[in-house]
């Protein structure tokens, strides 16, 4: 799902606020919902035949406001995520730098604060998409088992203590290690267009 990086990379610093945050999860979140859905149900339940099939049934059975299950942890979530992800990224390139004194980072180096960035924020995502993922495959009366994110919450530290709120951070870890290729990528196209921008 996008989040304020994606404005970042494209010229606007700390562009996403928390009202373009909700914009982005309104436009965003009925894909996801139905992606979860599909992730989670297994071929002997015969629940959907597929992405349109998941939707419709969803809106008939649940109404439309069912598409948007668990959207209030990403909504409340990315605003430190994006914090806590861009923080890092920016002191590993700190560190990095007094490694090199006055030679500039390496694309490599770039990548390394990348992975640092996404490695540190996957602390704070696990239990958002968690939390999340719990909320979505609530279908009917028969299925559901929280009355909102806190009951959640709270019910997986009651069941299974603190930890069960990060279940799931290994993979979670390794999906987000894609920022290395995100920001070193980022680099090297930075770098090109630099090159070939005219000189006054």
């Amino acid at each position: 799902m996008a989040s304020g990086v994606t404005k970042l990379a494209v010229g606007h610093p700390f562009g996403t606020n928390h009202a373009e945050q909700k914009h982005i999860i309104t436009d965003t979140f009925l894909s996801d919902t139905i992606k979860i859905r599909l992730q989670t149900t297994g071929s002997s339940e015969n629940r959907f035949k597929g992405p349109l099939d998941c939707l419709l049934k969803t809106i008939r059975k649940e109404g439309p406001q069912a598409l948007y299950k668990g959207a209030t942890p990403p909504l409340v979530g990315w605003v430190f995520m994006d914090s806590i992800m861009l923080g890092t990224f920016h002191n590993a390139r700190l560190l990095q730098q007094s490694w090199n004194g006055d030679k500039p980072l390496s694309i490599w180096q770039h990548g390394l604060a990348g992975l640092a960035g996404g490695l540190t924020v996957s602390f704070v995502a696990t239990p958002v998409e968690q939390v999340k993922a719990r909320l979505q495959v609530q279908y009917d009366t028969a299925s559901k088992v929280y009355n909102g994110p806190i009951d959640c919450i709270r019910q997986l530290v009651r069941n299974n203590g603190v930890p069960a709120l990060w279940m799931g951070l290994l993979p979670t870890m390794v999906f987000r290690s894609w920022f290395f290729v995100f920001w070193s990528s980022y680099e090297v196209t930075s770098r090109k267009e630099e090159d070939r921008a005219p000189v006054d």
